[in-house]
């Protein structure tokens, strides 16, 4: 496969200086449309992009000649490659190749993606899709699901944007035929582990389950990529209809006429929102409340508001929050729980009133410039922008003056690590998962630095102390355990 440097033609000279934002955080633009992907075709659009927690990218484009869909993988600010591109044969299912759209993207900390692919080839109307982890076939359309959960026969008869966490596993968005469910397409929330192995499903919701706290069953879940979400932990976030609650695992966060955190106006419409969810289990959700019009959205951060609409701060003064967008702008939430969102403010200039904020800070903005180009519009829908777990990586899609659609890459600066004791793999929290890491730091002996070593199996050597003595060994395992049976509040001791 060839790499492509994203600054090797001479028509992109005018973007060769990067947008400042500031002094700590690098910005810059990866893929370009008219870049070359092979000496034989170019970008034309950029219609969706994911990074993870190492800055390897990936970004999936449309190509001239042929239209072909290509997805290019590229790792922080280098060269990119075409990893995989429309009519790609697959080993399954046989006969089998990849259709010019992919649905969905998501790349993992290890550096898996999960992803739903539309099929050619030897398939019918009913088998035309399935569920693949990077070009592994996990599950097609027709396959019988195996859940305990349904009844005994029901078949997959679709798939929307599933959901990959960094034990690749899958939450499916699924669509199923139940015969104990009256009608003929019904939706379910089904995990999904060990998917290239012997792997296992479970039904965590479906159509006809009574939600706690509800009357009614549920008859559908809100299915856009934007509006559910899913962890390392197995926790998913999601709205079931008709009652538009919202709901992590099972329980509820916001449903229209509940208390919202602003006194005295309920929450009024819930669903069709953005929402997102991070490996600690935090939450954000954007939702309209009762009353005045120009305060009536917000957004909720574990239960407590964090931008309403109306609001001003230093990063747009004078100016204030008029609107968050569309209903399909994402809305995320990082592992040290920053959120980031877009909003649009009341300034008059509308060429540079718009932006992606991280909190209360103002990232990207239409109207910045990369060189003497200006950036005239922001993809403030699905799929606009993706960031790391870790709250190291932004990656956004939008249009330089001249309809140039551009991706961009940003580098935030991570908080200095801590020694966090039991937290042997380093995700900031004390739990299970730290055992087989803290196991790994014993047999690796004695180190003197804070240094992570995934390749040995953990995360900063000294989290593995947990008796504070700086050496880590046998006299640990007590007081790890007793960190596990009571953990500290979380820190950061992110591995880098």
């Amino acid at each position: 496969m060839r790499m492509h440097w994203h600054r090797s033609v001479a028509l992109w000279a005018a973007l060769c200086s990067a947008a400042v934002v500031s002094a700590d955080i690098q910005m810059d633009w990866i893929v370009l449309r008219g870049q070359p992907v092979t000496d034989e075709i170019s970008v034309t659009t950029i219609d969706n992009l994911s990074v993870n927690s190492h800055g390897e990218w990936v970004v999936h484009v449309n190509t001239t000649p042929g239209a072909v869909r290509h997805i290019l993988r590229g790792y922080q600010f280098g060269p990119f490659f075409s990893y995989l591109a429309g009519g790609t044969p697959l080993s399954a299912p046989p006969g089998t190749s990849i259709s010019t759209v992919f649905q969905a993207l998501e790349l993992n900390d290890n550096g898996n993606i999960g992803w739903n692919f539309s099929l050619t080839g030897a398939v019918t109307t009913s088998t035309d899709s399935g569920i693949f982890l990077n070009t592994t076939l996990v599950i097609q359309e027709s396959d019988i699901s195996q859940a305990p959960q349904f009844t005994p026969g029901t078949p997959y008869i679709g798939f929307f944007r599933p959901k990959i966490n960094n034990h690749d596993e899958f939450m499916l968005m699924a669509s199923v035929d139940d015969p104990a469910i009256a009608t003929t397409v019904d939706r379910a929330l089904v995990l999904v582990r060990n998917p290239t192995g012997a792997f296992t499903e479970q039904v965590i919701w479906k159509e006809g389950d009574i939600l706690p706290g509800q009357v009614n069953p549920v008859a559908d879940f809100n299915t856009a990529e934007e509006q559910w979400g899913f962890n390392d932990n197995g926790d998913v976030l999601f709205c079931a209809t008709p009652m538009n609650a919202i709901y992590l695992n099972d329980v509820l966060l916001a449903q229209p006429g509940m208390d919202s955190p602003v006194a005295d106006r309920p929450y009024n419409l819930t669903n069709s929102r953005p929402r997102g969810l991070n490996n600690h289990g935090d939450w954000v959700l954007r939702a309209t409340i009762t009353g005045d019009t120009a305060t009536n959205e917000i957004l909720v951060k574990n239960g407590a508001v964090v931008v309403q609409k109306g609001d001003s701060f230093p990063a747009i003064a004078p100016y204030e929050i008029t609107s968050f967008g569309g209903t399909t702008s994402p809305l995320l939430i990082d592992d040290l729980g920053n959120i980031y969102w877009y909003g649009i403010w009341s300034d008059p200039d509308t060429a540079r009133n718009e932006g992606w904020f991280r909190n209360h800070e103002l990232i990207i903005r239409k109207g910045m410039t990369f060189g003497a180009v200006p950036l005239t519009l922001l993809r403030a829908i699905q799929a606009g922008f993706a960031i790391s777990d870790n709250g190291e990586w932004m990656i956004a899609r939008g249009q330089l003056e001249g309809g140039l659609d551009v991706a961009l890459l940003v580098r935030f600066p991570l908080p200095a690590p801590e020694n966090c004791p039991g937290d042997a793999n380093g995700d900031g929290v004390v739990n299970f998962a730290d055992i087989s890491p803290f196991i790994a730091a014993i047999k690796a002996g004695s180190a003197s630095t804070w240094t992570c070593d995934l390749a040995a199996g953990f995360g900063p050597y000294l989290n593995s102390d947990a008796n504070g003595d700086e050496v880590v060994n046998f006299a640990d395992i007590s007081p790890f355990i007793a960190l596990l049976k009571n953990p500290p509040d979380p820190c950061v001791s992110v591995c880098p």
